[in-house]
């Protein structure tokens, strides 16, 4: 299969970041199970030194009550509450934070992505499908090796597994092979090591690129398109794609702009899109 094909295809099911692990998922369950503060920092490997996860938190925004998202995150999949009132959940998301503002007059929907343990798209598969349908992928990115539901990202050496929230966002499992923090630990939520990436819809593509690249002193991750690129790299991927085109996975969406605020890690972590609900900060 030309390889080509699966970057024209990834471009419609968007894109991903990444992190590692202390042993290798016991910091970020370490600091999960002592309820610290986030420190952002991981290892990759017995001999690793440190990475940085570029994304510390999401801020997004549901037209679900908070009671709905907590009921999903939390009761179903496992992931721990870090904070909640009436408007606004925050779910702990190994090294990084996830929070849903409710906003019921809004539409909105989002692509975010987890990284988990490169090794574990198959136990992920397994437990997920437990818990949700997951979403199929367009056949030519099955591996025969893989179950019909695992997509096989073969220009990032990576395996996916999507499902929809409540919300009507599509949220992704991503196992990244290139990353060394395999894990023997029975999968669950807490095998989240961090968000690993976010999509963000735009009008120029190559534009807003150029602009967050320069403001963030980030950089395009393997390739880009007009109407498609992700910048960072395996420790953290904003995913630029135009609006108006039809959304991955059906439902009968097309791309468009909605609140996002992203927290970064980064030697210049504040930034705006002129015209763009988009806030980047520390």
């Amino acid at each position: 299969m030309p390889e080509h094909r699966d970057r024209m295809t990834r471009r419609l099911f968007n894109a991903h970041l990444a992190c590692g692990a202390l042993s290798p998922l016991a910091l970020a369950q370490e600091q999960a199970s002592n309820g610290e503060t986030p420190k952002n920092v991981v290892q990759t490997g017995p001999n690793a030194t440190k990475r940085v996860a570029r994304i510390a938190g999401l801020e997004l925004l549901s037209s679900q009550p908070i009671d709905v998202m907590k009921r999903f995150y939390a009761r179903k999949l496992g992931f721990e509450v870090e904070r909640e009132n009436r408007h606004e959940i925050r779910f702990r998301t190994g090294v990084s934070s996830l929070t849903f503002k409710h906003s019921p007059n809004t539409d909105a929907f989002y692509h975010f992505a987890f990284n988990i343990p490169e090794n574990q798209i198959k136990d992920a598969f397994n437990w997920q499908r437990e818990r949700t349908e997951l979403i199929m992928p367009p056949a030519h990115l099955n591996d025969s090796d893989m179950p019909r539901e695992i997509v096989a990202f073969r220009h990032w050496s990576a395996h996916s597994i999507f499902f929809w929230d409540p919300a009507g966002n599509a949220v992704e499992f991503i196992a990244r092979h290139d990353l060394s923090n395999a894990s023997d630990r029975p999968f669950s939520a807490r095998s989240a090591i961090c968000l690993s990436e976010i999509g963000l819809v735009v009008r120029d593509v190559p534009q807003a690129a150029s602009h967050l690249k320069k403001a963030l002193s980030l950089q395009t991750y393997v390739s880009a398109s007009p109407e498609f690129e992700p910048i960072g790299d395996q420790h953290g991927l904003l995913l630029l794609m135009k609006i108006g085109r039809p959304m991955a996975f059906g439902k009968g969406r097309t791309r468009a702009v909605y609140q996002t605020g992203v927290r970064l890690v980064s030697p210049s972590a504040n930034a705006t899109l002129k015209s763009y609900p988009y806030e980047f900060a520390e």
